[in-house]
């Protein structure tokens, strides 16, 4: 009987200290509202920067001894005079244990769980409308008491048509976020099954993505970017458009890395794209692996501050509005100290592998250049550059039979008959007979070598050492009478 006295007597304190603490951290709650929507506010200041505005406010907040009650406003304002206005229900259980985590046997405790939905307003309708009246947005988050944020973020799915016959196809999204109230880190994990969108018109274009999966383990460094890692996952996608043309792609893959060494910032990227179709005929597969090393971290900070700052003109540029700000862009001060930096720093580009297979062939490049830890300083960028470089090494490989997959294959898209097919899979040995006969490169087997390299003031071209001069004279003279030709 004492036993069980003693049981029961335990499980009463446990049970007071758990309201005392759920009392406690509810009053708490508002302060960590206000931090995490400063640092949401922060981060959609940087998402948004040259492309509009946003911000959350708290707009109410109804506060119990267990539970609280809040609703939110998400304001966005575009670069063209866009407005758009999304307002969220959020029931918010106080720690240590809130319901909702327990009973998905997350035990860990934590300050708060939230449970936030979009309500239906005027500017959510339409969205509504497409779901079935169902909440498209809605998802749960929980603080922990050091500050860590988990966000299970879930998009509901949807089929929409609009008015020009236009169509989008949405089979909904997951998406894991875990950060911290200080925005040190950030962690995404997300899935999406599927989307599709086809155009209306005379011309329809159909563009499809099935099996996205995204994930990332980014931590801020004390230079105002991230580091970390990211990888990129797509499990086939498809292009269709004009006469019943189609190119449909199989896997994609990409993985990013973003790492501070003792020799200052590296980036590297691997990324593969398999069975690439057209019309429903083979093509090939193409891979691209590079490598950027010691890059001085305090410039790429400078740059990324830079890009924020003019990324209306940047973007102004890139669509053709402004051809002529970019000239005026490379002239600014803000730009070219930070570059001539990296310059200084002496980085390594290493282009690792860009290459393409059919099925008889594959052909590829591959690069590294090596600038001089000594930059030169009081010249023109472009002159600083060129003599940066201390070393230069490329080799590339073309597949004589890979040309002649892609020429028969151009052959039967044309509609041409058997015996014209075959003699377009010919044009390889063509091609390597030309390329022979320029001594601009060198055949071996079924391959099409050209080597060059540049250390010291000296060339290396396909095994002939020169000077930088004699170089550039070989390479006139033996493209001249091609010139000609063509003329």
């Amino acid at each position: 009987m004492k036993k069980a006295l003693l049981v029961i007597g335990g499980l009463v304190v446990a049970g007071a200290a758990c309201t005392s603490i759920a009392w406690y951290t509810g009053k708490q709650l508002p302060e960590v509202l206000e931090a995490s929507l400063a640092q949401t506010n922060r981060q959609l200041a940087a998402a948004l920067s040259g492309s509009g505005s946003g911000k959350v406010e708290l707009l109410s907040l109804d506060s119990g001894a267990f539970s609280s009650q809040a609703r939110y406003r998400l304001t966005l304002d575009g670069a063209e005079g866009e407005h758009l206005q999304l307002e969220f229900k959020d029931q918010l259980e106080h720690g240590p244990f809130p319901w909702s985590r327990v009973k998905r046997l997350q035990l860990a405790p934590v300050m708060a769980a939230s449970n936030y939905v979009l309500e239906n307003t005027d500017d959510s309708a339409p969205w509504f409308a497409v779901t079935g009246e169902q909440a498209p947005l809605q998802g749960s988050m929980s603080v922990g008491y050091g500050g860590a944020i988990r966000n299970e973020l879930r998009l509901a799915p949807f089929e929409a048509v609009g008015e020009d016959d236009t169509s989008l196809s949405f089979s909904g999204l997951t998406l894991d976020m875990d950060s911290t109230l200080e925005g040190e880190g950030l962690r995404l994990r997300g899935e999406l099954g599927r989307v599709a969108m086809v155009t209306g018109g005379e011309a329809p274009v159909s563009v499809s993505l099935k099996g996205i999966a995204l994930s990332t383990d980014f931590t801020m460094s004390s230079y105002g970017y991230f580091v970390g890692s990211m990888n990129l996952d797509v499990a086939e996608s498809s292009l269709s458009f004009g006469d019943n043309q189609s190119l449909r792609f199989g896997k994609f893959e990409q993985r990013d890395v973003y790492r501070l060494e003792q020799s200052g910032l590296s980036l590297q990227q691997q990324a593969s794209l398999a069975d690439i179709t057209f019309s429903g005929n083979p093509i090939g597969s193409a891979r691209v692996a590079w490598h950027v090393a010691r890059l001085n971290p305090e410039a790429v900070g400078n740059l990324v501050q830079w890009y924020e700052q003019n990324l209306p003109q940047l973007q102004s540029m890139a669509l053709g509005l402004t051809p002529d700000t970019g000239a005026l862009m490379l002239d600014d001060p803000q730009l070219q100290a930070p570059l001539l930096k990296l310059l200084a720093g002496g980085p390594r580009v290493t282009l690792q592998e860009l290459s393409f297979k059919t099925a008889n062939g594959e052909s590829r490049f591959d690069l590294d250049l090596d600038l001089s830890a000594k930059g030169p300083e009081g010249v023109p960028l472009e002159q600083a550059f060129a003599q940066s470089v201390k070393s230069l090494q490329t080799n590339l490989k073309i597949s004589k039979p890979m040309i002649g997959d892609l020429a028969a294959l151009r052959a039967r898209l044309e509609g041409l008959d058997a015996e014209q097919v075959r003699q377009a899979s010919a044009s390889g040995e063509m091609v390597g007979m030309i390329a022979a006969q320029s001594q601009l490169a060198a055949i071996k087997g079924d391959d099409i070598l050209v080597q060059l390299g540049y250390a010291d003031g000296q060339v290396d071209f396909n095994g002939q050492k020169m000077t930088v001069d004699q170089f550039a004279a070989l390479v006139q003279q033996r493209t001249a009478g091609f010139t000609g030709a063509a003329q």
